[in-house]
């Protein structure tokens, strides 16, 4: 028996149905399946939230050891210019805003020598 033979014999309908009866049966229908996804989703909403939050807060944390532009400012006079503020390090003017591991969180960092000068909203 060749293949095409073996194809042409078999029915797509009566294929569907026998994949409906037997996968998407009552003990395993799609409503069942649809509502363990829904069940485990909300189970773990709630850890990883609080996952999430105590993350930041570590990452709040570490940011709020870096000064402020003013703290900066007193803390490293030789460091305020006419032209702006330099780096206390290597004296260069080439600073770059940047975010802070990925948050809304900002921090003005050396570019010449990657070094974290201050924190800024």
């Amino acid at each position: 028996m060749s293949i095409e033979t073996i194809i042409a014999s078999l029915n797509p309908s009566a294929l569907f149905a026998a994949f409906v009866e037997g996968f998407w049966a009552p003990p395993y229908g799609p409503l069942k399946w649809a509502m363990w996804i829904v069940g485990i989703s909300v189970a773990l909403l709630p850890i990883m939230w609080i996952r999430d939050r105590i993350a930041l807060n570590d990452v709040k944390k570490a940011w709020l050891s870096w000064p402020t532009l003013d703290q900066y400012r007193q803390t490293y006079p030789h460091a305020a210019t006419r032209r702006g503020i330099r780096c206390y390090h290597c004296h260069s003017g080439f600073i770059a805003n940047r975010s802070f591991s990925r948050t809304t969180l900002r921090i003005v960092s050396c570019k010449a020598c990657n070094n974290i000068l201050y924190r800024i909203w």
